[in-house]
């Protein structure tokens, strides 16, 4: 599956309601997250049954503000619309951890 650019904080709320969806918040600026973009689309592409989304922090500062984002590359995993993990960081194994875990539904 490819991986969405947000385009407005509307399309973000819709596609937040899905099933299964990650959130990677980055920023131009932000050079870790350019580094660990590709492994990001990496596992878009394992998993086409989940929506992965960027959202780009510069642009939207509600949802950074909404959703305490105090670092980044981070990224947030959600089911259902509600918020079930969250991890801040470089770390591309930890990260596919965390969304393989996530996948599975545990």
């Amino acid at each position: 599956m490819t991986i969405t650019h947000i385009q407005s904080t509307a399309q973000f709320d819709t596609l937040v309601k899905t099933k299964a969806l990650v959130a990677d918040f980055t920023s131009g600026f932000c050079k870790p997250c350019g580094l660990i973009g590709p492994k990001y689309e990496q596992l878009s592409k394992r998993y086409p049954n989940v929506v992965f989304v960027v959202v780009d922090g510069d642009k939207f500062r509600d949802l950074v503000f909404r959703y305490e984002i105090t670092g980044l590359p981070t990224f947030i995993m959600f089911r259902g619309g509600r918020v079930v993990d969250v991890f801040v960081g470089l770390g591309e194994d930890e990260l596919e951890r965390r969304v393989t875990r996530f996948v599975g539904g545990g």
